[in-house]
């Protein structure tokens, strides 16, 4: 997607259908009668053999079923005819053979009453990053339970049980049905949808397309995690199903590869680099070590310049024996990294350092080449699960002086490693140190064979951590931050010690996003969230970028129709807005007061409503002694860096550059108002909504209320974080929003 799902747009057709549903209740013309008068939702629930909705159906409540049959009072099989039959199945056992069998048999069916029913669903979608899950509930009676527990006991529960609930409006429930095609959202509900084809070949785009257009249907897949069953005075039986979306469901599948997959992963490698698989290979470091020392040697036997190499900066393919999946891996950031970090004699740079500490020869590996490691080597346990972590979808904000903390562990790797003295700061300088610094050249000046390399996916070029602009503003890629194999195996030799429960995807991920939050000075806080288009798959992404790209036009918050007064009338049934002072902020008339240092968390939620105060002379006074953090903090990270470079083993030292990298972080511009851009932070005001229920918003769009005081819509913009669907008895569907404030980026 070209923008991001933290700060995004409503969809065009979504608005026109929200708008006219606003002026039905004025216009009462055809299609706004017809939406008043037809929105009644239907639901159908499906339970499915496998852990895929494109498995057998196992079971189906709701739909079209109780249109007809034993939910109509009178025919064949209706509730009030007293001599209905059913076949009811029974295993029997043969005294004689010592065998269980199959036995059929008939029975009168007088109690008069239904099949089982809904009659309640809550469907409520979230943004992980702010500790939200995807999860449903539902609400069944059983009027019956002699002639239907025991089926639906088999059926629906059973925890594990993978279950897909669709909520549908009739097609005269759409009040803009002309100005938004018969109720669809835009060709734009899937971005880029050409670069994900190619990314992911496998994926059904279109189907996924026409599905997610549908503003009058909403559908939610996951698995059947508990129930709870009670009897009621009548005789009924009353039945609570809980489910968990699917994405949330397989990162707790366990990093432990199956023994059938190692023993055809084993025989199927590399003679030649059998031999160096470390100990333990028959496991996920084991296979990856494996994997990366195939791919050098392919690129040596290539290339006989290349063998010559000391230093390898190569793309990362993934490659499994059939029956398993083979996923399509050549892209721009799924690469290897394999070499000295800097030279072991500092001479070789111009500079004397005698006590210099000789380095490694590390081995390295991309955040997206790690993520498809995982997606070919473990999620493969479950169909369909997959975690997205590309270039095409993630980005970071750019801070013109970032480094990493810990390049030893995680290493930020520009396009241009190589520069002349004196070298100018960039991701991978430390003062007079430079990690890697001739890796990109020395490899493209060295190969004889480079286009026909490229073919073979043997060569890439190298395209950088980050975009700059020429104003100094840019992206950073975190698909792109390498990660050292040996923090890789250390993380997982102490995940693994402690148990297998420990040892999950999920927690082997918040491990590797903490030690890449801890080394950019919390500027990169990765979290898994479900992807917007397909909640059956997770997307890793940052929760801090909320900026739209350079390159897109400027996103407009969409005001929401409230109160007769409004141009489109309203759609709002119920609207709370709420406002917690957090403990941090409580005394920030005391830190702007005294000479504490002002931190951009404590100050940056109020200076919004501060540029509408009456005392400018205070305001300037904040902003230049802003000014004056930032000359400071940029000063100390620069010295920071040139000691790191002086002595890169020594922790004491490194301890100061994440202090220093830290505080950069919080003061990273001499504009508090552009740092508020760059670090959009959260405001403690939210706003929760409800209207008729539709589908089409996503967690980060924006919005507006026109309802609320000037200086709560001047600045600020409410952003999407929860949605809630919910369907009565009566089969009203209401659906709710749920927002929190974030500074209007323009």
């Amino acid at each position: 997607m070209d923008g991001n799902i933290f700060y995004s747009e409503v969809d065009k057709n979504l608005k026109e259908e929200l708008n006219a549903r606003g002026k039905a209740f004025r216009t009462r013309d055809e299609n706004s009668l017809n939406f008043m008068l037809s929105k009644i939702a239907n639901v159908e629930i499906t339970a499915y053999a496998t852990t895929s909705s494109k498995s057998n159906v196992a079971g189906v409540l709701g739909g079209t079923q109780v249109q007809h049959g034993r939910y109509l009072p009178t025919g064949l099989d209706g509730y009030l005819n007293s001599n209905r039959q059913y076949k009811r199945s029974e295993l029997k056992f043969n005294d004689l053979r010592g065998t269980v069998y199959a036995s059929e048999s008939l029975h009168n069916d007088k109690s008069m009453r239904t099949g089982p029913y809904v009659t309640a669903v809550d469907c409520t979608i979230g943004d992980h990053s702010m500790g939200l899950l995807n999860k449903a509930s539902l609400n069944i009676v059983i009027p019956n339970p002699e002639r239907d527990l025991d089926a639906f006991e088999e059926v629906w529960m059973r925890p594990g049980r993978y279950a897909k609930i669709e909520i549908v409006h009739p097609t005269t429930a759409i009040a803009a049905s002309v100005e938004t095609n018969g109720g669809l959202l835009t060709s734009l509900v899937i971005p880029n949808k050409e670069k994900l084809k190619q990314l992911y070949p496998d994926w059904d785009l279109d189907e996924l397309e026409r599905i997610t257009r549908e503003m009058r249907r909403f559908i939610f897949e996951g698995l059947i995690v508990s129930f709870n069953l009670s009897y009621t005075k009548d005789g009924t039986v009353e039945v609570s199903l809980n489910l968990t979306g699917t994405s949330n469901i397989y990162t707790n599948i366990s990093m432990y590869i199956n023994d059938e997959l190692n023993k055809k992963q084993n025989t199927s490698s590399n003679p030649a680099t059998a031999a160096i698989i470390p100990t333990g290979s028959a496991d996920f470091y084991g296979l990856l070590y494996d994997r990366f020392e195939t791919i050098v040697s392919e690129s040596k036997a290539a290339d006989p310049a290349t063998a010559k190499l000391t230093k390898f900066l190569l793309p990362y393919r993934a490659q499994l024996p059939a029956p398993f999946v083979t996923t399509n891996n050549y892209s721009t950031d799924r690469f290897i990294l394999k070499g000295e970090q800097y030279p072991a004699s500092m001479t070789e740079l111009g500079a004397s350092f005698p006590d210099a500490t000789l380095s490694n020869d590390a081995r390295y590996i991309t955040l997206g080449a790690l993520i498809d490691h995982i997606n070919a080597y473990v999620l493969n346990k479950l169909p369909g699960a997959q975690i997205i972590c590309t270039d095409v979808e993630c980005f970071s904000v750019y801070y013109p002086l970032m480094v990493s903390s810990n390049p030893n562990s995680i290493l930020f790797l520009p396009k241009t490693t190589n520069m002349s003295r004196p070298f100018s700061p960039d991701y991978h300088v430390y003062g007079d140190l430079i990690y890697y610094h001739d890796v990109v050249s020395q490899l493209y000046a060295n190969s004889i064979n480079t286009e026909e390399l490229k073919q073979r996916g043997l060569w890439q070029e190298w395209p950088g951590i980050y975009e700059r602009n020429a104003d100094n503003t840019g992206k950073v890629f975190p698909s792109r931050i390498f990660i050292n194999l040996e923090t890789i195996e250390t993380l997982i030799n102490n995940m693994s010690q402690r148990n297998s429960i420990a040892f999950s995807v999920d927690a082997f991920l918040k491990n590797i996003c903490t030690l890449i939050s801890e080394a950019s000075g919390n500027a990169i806080n990765l979290t898994l969230v479900t992807y917007p288009y397909d909640m059956t798959k997770l997307y890793l992404t940052d929760s801090k970028f909320v900026r739209v790209p350079a390159d897109t036009k400027n996103v407009v918050a969409y005001s929401v129709p409230m109160f007769a007064n409004h141009k489109h009338g309203t759609i709002v049934h119920d609207f709370q807005f709420q406002s917690q002072l957090p403990e941090s902020a409580k005394n920030l008339s005391y830190v702007l007061n005294s000479t504490s240092v002002v931190s951009e968390e404590d100050i940056a939620p109020y200076m919004n409503f501060m540029y509408n105060a009456k005392n400018p002379a205070e305001i300037n006074n904040i902003l230049a002694r802003y000014n004056a953090f930032h000359v400071t903090a940029s000063a100390n990270l620069d010295a920071a860096k040139s000691e790191y470079g002086l002595s890169p083993d020594v922790p004491a030292i490194q301890t100061k550059l994440v202090a220093a990298l830290k505080r950069y972080i919080q003061y990273p511009t001499s504009d508090i108002k552009q740092t508020n851009l760059l670090a959009a932070p959260l405001f403690p005001f939210t706003v929760n909504f409800t209207i008729d229920g539709i589908n089409g918003f996503r967690y980060g769009d924006v919005l507006t209320f026109d309802g609320l005081p000037a200086k709560y819509q001047i600045n600020t913009v409410f952003s999407i974080i929860g949605i809630s669907h919910t369907v009565s008895n009566q089969g009203e569907w209401k659906t709710q929003i749920t927002c929190i404030q974030r500074p209007k980026i323009e």
